[in-house]
């Protein structure tokens, strides 16, 4: 069976990313949605029409990482095959995009081991069938240069210069009917594409709105060869951030002697300005520094047995 609702898709939620001390550089977001209430008569809860609802739960964690923190608390994870294409991964990480599956049992434990900063949010968006952005970067003003993955091994970088606006991570998520030991089973299909948005006053916007343009991917430039698309697997999340493309996580317990310290993050970075990735998920200025990380954590939920109808 296949996915049949991919129709021209529309503006969904946003998310805000509360600024507190050394995350006060993503307050610019925004959030529409609301975790769903359970509906009441009489002053008591009915039961759901559903165990478990189908769709995606989203987490932001703003992260105090001047010393690495998250690359040495995520490199235990990184060797996981996340379900998705190879080449997509790679394109990804070109790009300044990390993505690493972890074991749902796994997530407190890793939350607790970070030095957060701010409250964390959490988002509940139910089924995805529309370009929705589920988290976005902070805002500038006039241009911004950048750098983009070049060369036929992606291991060069260009300047890619943007326009007022801000980076943002734009997705979709639907379950689907997946045959499991011979057993018709519900799957979450999730898809990502990182987007620039312009703001709604540039001459760019205004000739989109004149077009009728109101859907989330018309309102900027999406970046399509970073489209990443995967079947998420049961038990499992998924955890996105941004690094440089040329650096490796190390874990805590894989140094020697010889391994740089956690103080010496930035080891052989590029001298280049931040890629995408990190104009959207870190706080990496042009000279390398960096105070604070973002993790955007993709929480699946499926019904396990698949039905066309909710009960």
């Amino acid at each position: 069976m296949t996915h049949e609702n991919r129709n021209k898709l529309g503006r969904g939620h946003t998310m805000m990313i509360a600024g507190v001390g050394a995350c006060t550089w993503l307050a610019a977001c925004g959030i529409d949605g609301k975790e769903p209430a359970p509906a009441s008569r009489g002053g008591e809860a009915t039961k759901p029409t559903r165990a478990t609802p189908s769709g995606l739960e989203t987490q932001t964690w703003v992260v105090n990482d001047t010393t690495g923190e998250v690359g040495r608390a995520l490199a235990g994870y990184a060797a996981s095959t996340v379900p998705a294409k190879a080449e997509q991964i790679r394109v990804w990480r070109a790009g300044g995009l990390r993505i690493v599956a972890v074991p749902a049992a796994d997530l407190q434990t890793l939350r607790n081991s970070l030095s957060l900063t701010g409250p964390q949010q959490q988002l509940w968006n139910g089924e995805l069938s529309k370009w929705t952005p589920i988290l976005a970067g902070p805002a500038w003003n006039g241009d911004r240069e950048l750098s983009v993955a070049a060369g036929p091994t992606l291991r060069q970088r260009e300047p890619l210069t943007l326009p007022t606006g801000r980076l943002r991570l734009l997705a979709r998520a639907y379950a689907l009917p997946t045959i499991v030991d011979e057993s018709l089973r519900s799957r979450l299909t999730i898809e990502l594409v990182p987007q620039h948005e312009e703001p709604d006053g540039s001459a760019r916007a205004l000739q989109r709105q004149l077009r009728g343009g109101g859907d989330a991917e018309q309102r900027g430039m999406i970046f399509k060869r970073m489209t990443l698309e995967f079947v998420a697997r049961p038990g499992e999340c998924y955890l996105i951030t941004a690094d440089a493309p040329e650096m490796e996580w190390i874990a805590d317990t894989e140094r020697s002697s010889d391994s740089p310290g956690p103080e010496m993050t930035h080891e052989g970075r590029v001298d280049a300005p931040p890629t995408l990735g990190e104009a959207m998920l870190t706080s990496a200025a042009d000279d390398g520094t960096l105070r604070a990380r973002v993790i955007l954590v993709l929480v699946p939920k499926t019904s396990d047995t698949y039905t066309l109808l909710a009960r």
